[in-house]
């Protein structure tokens, strides 16, 4: 998926994007999506990235409680094992493998 792939949906509403500001200058943002698996809602984290971590990490909760209002039952984030360390109260439930053939 490339950014121009990614924008029509942030139009729709298909995916939202979140942006955290300090001081007036943008220090993370995030791409979430509602998945309607066959038996409940999961608020995918598609992509997340920025500064100052321990700053905009204080508002997952925020994402939680809008995940619950959408009838989610999960979140589940697509990112590299090494957020295992930062994210304490998360379990690894499965990889995501790939191959380009």
């Amino acid at each position: 998926m490339e950014t121009e792939d990614v924008l029509p949906m942030l139009k729709t509403g298909e995916m939202n994007l979140w942006i955290a500001i300090m001081d007036k200058k943008v220090i993370a943002a995030m791409i979430t999506q509602i998945i309607p698996y066959p038996r409940k809602n999961v608020c995918r984290i598609l992509a997340i990235a920025g500064e100052g971590m321990s700053v905009w990490m204080q508002y997952f909760p925020m994402l939680e409680e809008w995940a619950r209002k959408r009838d989610c039952k999960h979140i589940e984030l697509w990112g590299r094992k090494g957020w295992l360390r930062v994210l304490k109260d998360w379990k690894n439930s499965y990889h995501i493998l790939t191959k380009e053939i």
